[in-house]
Formats: structure tokens, sequence, C-alpha cells
């Protein structure tokens, strides 16, 4: 695996995290797997908030692996979000979720008065774009913690190459441990309060 391409799956999954946590989800953690991907985990609760503010607090999860690699490897450049959304296996299932819960969202704005489907698509586009929005400040004013979590993962690649992999054993991993993603994220600074 390229230099390039575990900078781009470490920065993904770091940016998952760090706004997993700074929107108050639990049981943080990264897999790293011997096929060179990944996955952040965060429990899927997230206590005392709405529905609303849940699924707006998810979408920007969603939204944040794409957005950090793109923070990372290529700054300023305003297609490579969608670009990573569309066209990286895991990502592309980030962004089939970030649709439907932005249609959600909108939905509700609405009241359902977005009556057909052109209409419904623009106020879940603008939904995306909030979030997004809101995901890019959070990660940016994040940065140094972005980058400690992202070293992590690539630590990770490195351990699980030294390591003798049994090749019929398709489901080597190591784990960036809920401790190290603590001290890690030692440090990170609100954006915004609960209810953005």
């Amino acid at each position: 695996m390229s230099n390039y391409e575990k900078q781009r799956v470490a920065y993904h999954e770091a940016g998952h995290l760090l706004v997993a946590a700074h929107e108050g989800f639990e049981s943080l953690g990264i897999v790293v797997r011997d096929n060179m991907s990944g996955h952040a985990e965060s429990s899927p609760r997230l206590p005392g908030r709405t529905s609303e503010q849940y699924v707006s607090s998810r979408l920007r999860v969603l939204l944040a692996g794409a957005l950090a690699q793109c923070i990372k490897l290529h700054p300023g450049d305003s297609r490579c979000v969608m670009n990573a959304l569309l066209t990286n296996g895991n990502a592309n299932d980030d962004w089939c979720k970030a649709e439907e819960l932005a249609r959600a969202i909108a939905h509700g704005r609405t009241g359902g008065a977005a009556s057909d489907d052109k209409s419904m698509a623009a106020a879940a586009d603008e939904v995306i774009r909030e979030h997004s929005a809101q995901a890019q400040k959070i990660l940016e004013s994040n940065r140094k913690v972005l980058d400690k979590l992202a070293r992590l993962v690539i630590d990770r690649f490195a351990d699980l190459c030294a390591e003798d992999i049994n090749a019929s054993d398709s489901d080597s991993k190591l784990e960036v441990t809920e401790a190290e993603v603590k001290r890690a994220l030692d440090g990170m600074q609100r954006v915004y309060g609960d209810s953005a």
C-alpha cells in the first residue's frame, strides 16, 4: 500500500472519529484491517439529544471522513470531497447514508412541502452543504488532534505489515484502542454547542 493510500485511509477514519467525539458519541476506536482498510467505531447512542440533533450529528460524522482526507491530501481542491465520496468504496457507502440523512432533515425542515424530487434534492443539497461546512470547521479547528489520530492509524498499518500475517486469514486486524483515542483527543476544541 502506498504512503498516499495509508494517509487517505488514516485521515478518512480519523476524521470520522474526531467529529464523532466532538458530537458526543461514546466508545470510540478505529479498526485497521490487513487489506489496508479501516473503519471508525462509535456507539450509536447520543444521550440527551433530540432525533433531529442525532441525525444532524450522524450526518456530520459521515461527511467528516472525506473532508478530513481532503484537508490533508488536497487542501483547497473543491472537487476532492465529492470525488472521494463517489469513488472510494467505504466513502461511497458514507455518501449513500449521508444523502438519506440529508433528505430526512430536509423533509423535517420543509414539513414535507418539497413535493417533487427536484425540490427535495435541492433541499437535501443545502443540508449537506451546511453540515459539511460544520464538519469542516470542527476538523480545521482541531487539526493537531486530527493529525494525532491519523498517526495512530498509520502506525497500525505499519504494525500489520510487520506482523507475519497468515495469507489464508482474511480478517487480521489491529485496533486503535479507546484509551489511545482518548489520549489523542486531549485538547479537542468545541466548535459549537450541542444545538448546532
